[in-house]
């Protein structure tokens, strides 16, 4: 079995979901305040652990040309303020973030070697493991992203990859 392209074949369907969140979130949900994670942050939080993962190391991580420090993390410190509606990233520069990983993330994985331990010090898995961490973590957020949308009486649709 070619455990890379079962893998690659799982991100893809993942993505594919993530961007149909993306997309089709309306202007008024993407920033909306009733809830403690926005849209955009629980998209940009996904994408930036997707950008970590698929990087396999987070002593020697490239971030996104665009990103935010400390935008990556869901709960906010006590000392820290909200973060302001004006710095909230926009639908088109969370899409262009997920083109970005869309572009690489096949050469990423392929890339991988899947039996080593990972090198994200936090996660003590093999690269491969991590790959299916990631993936679950994509489906976690992609989750609570559709349950708002559907909601809100917004379509959206299970994906997945076949050849």
């Amino acid at each position: 079995m070619d455990f890379k392209h079962a893998v690659k074949n799982q991100y893809q369907a993942s993505l594919d979901m993530l961007g149909q969140a993306i997309e089709k979130c309306p202007d008024a949900m993407w920033n909306d305040q009733t809830y403690t994670n926005k849209f955009w942050q629980l998209a940009f939080h996904t994408l930036y652990f997707v950008d970590l993962y698929t990087q396999g190391t987070d002593k020697n991580f490239v971030a996104w040309e665009k990103h935010k420090d400390g935008f990556e993390f869901l709960d906010r410190l006590p000392e820290q303020a909200p973060i302001p509606i004006d710095d909230a990233y926009s639908k088109a520069e969370i899409l262009e973030y997920y083109n970005h990983i869309l572009k690489n993330i096949e050469a990423r994985i392929d890339a991988t070697d899947m039996e080593v331990i990972s090198e994200v010090s936090w996660i003590p898995f093999t690269s491969f493991e991590l790959q299916l961490h990631n993936i679950k973590h994509i489906h976690h957020h992609v989750g609570m992203m559709f349950d708002r949308l559907r909601n809100s009486d917004i379509d959206v649709e299970w994906k997945r990859r076949e050849e």
